[in-house]
C-alpha cells in the first residue's frame, strides 16, 4: 500500500534532532514522513534514545507513520554493510517513491545515492530550517544544545545533499 509519505526515515536523524528538542522539523519541512517497522523495533528496544518518545508523539499526532518494505529480497540484499533499520529504510524510500530518505549513515547514504534517492542528513535538515525566519528562538540556545550534543554522539556524516523546497528556491546545496 503506497502512503502519501514525503520522507522515510532512518534512525540516526530521529535521534539527533529528538536530542535538540527538534522532531517538529520533520513534520514542518516534510509534512509526513514514513518510518520503517525495523527502527521502530530498535527505538522500542533502547527507550533510552531520545528518539524513541517523539516518534511515539510524532505517530499519535498522526505525521508518522510505520511501514513494512514490501520488498523482503532487496532488503536481504542490502543487509551487506549496512544494518536493518537501514536497509529497510532504502527500500521504502523506493516502494514509497519518497522525495528523500533521512539517514546520516555514510554508506547508506552512498547505496540510496547510488539507486536515485535524495539523501537528507540531520545538518541538511538543520540548515534548511535555518533559512526560516522561526526557526530559532534564541541562536546562542541552539548552538549550545548542538554542541553538546556533539560532544557525546557520533556526529553524522559530513557528506550531505539537499534540495529545498520550491519556495526556497530552485539551488541544489551539497553540504
Amino acid at each position: 500500500m503506497l502512503l502519501m509519505a514525503t520522507a522515510v526515515s532512518d534512525t540516526s536523524v530521529l535521534n539527533y534532532l529528538a536530542r535538540l528538542g527538534r522532531s517538529g522539523l520533520l513534520r514542518d519541512q516534510f509534512g509526513h514522513v514514513v518510518v520503517p517497522e525495523a527502527v521502530i523495533r530498535e527505538l522500542d528496544s533502547r527507550p533510552d534514545l531520545p528518539g524513541a518518545a517523539s516518534v511515539r508523539q510524532a505517530v499519535a499526532d498522526g505525521w508518522m507513520k510505520m511501514a513494512a518494505p514490501q520488498n523482503v529480497a532487496m532488503v536481504t540484499l542490502l543487509r551487506e554493510g549496512l544494518g536493518f533499520g537501514e536497509s529497510q529504510a532504502i527500500v521504502l524510500a523506493l516502494e514509497q517513491a519518497a522525495v528523500c530518505l533521512l539517514i546520516d549513515e555514510a554508506e547508506g547514504r552512498q547505496r540510496a545515492a547510488a539507486l536515485g534517492i535524495p539523501v537528507v542528513g540531520t545538518v541538511g535538515v538543520l540548515l534548511r530550517a535555518s533559512m526560516t525566519a522561526s526557526f530559532v528562538n534564541s541562536p546562542r540556545s541552539f548552538v549550545f544544545s548542538w554542541s553538546s550534543m556533539a560532544s557525546d554522539c557520533t556526529p553524522p556524516s559530513s557528506r550531505r545533499c539537499w534540495q529545498p523546497q520550491a519556495s526556497l528556491g530552485s539551488q541544489r546545496r551539497k553540504l
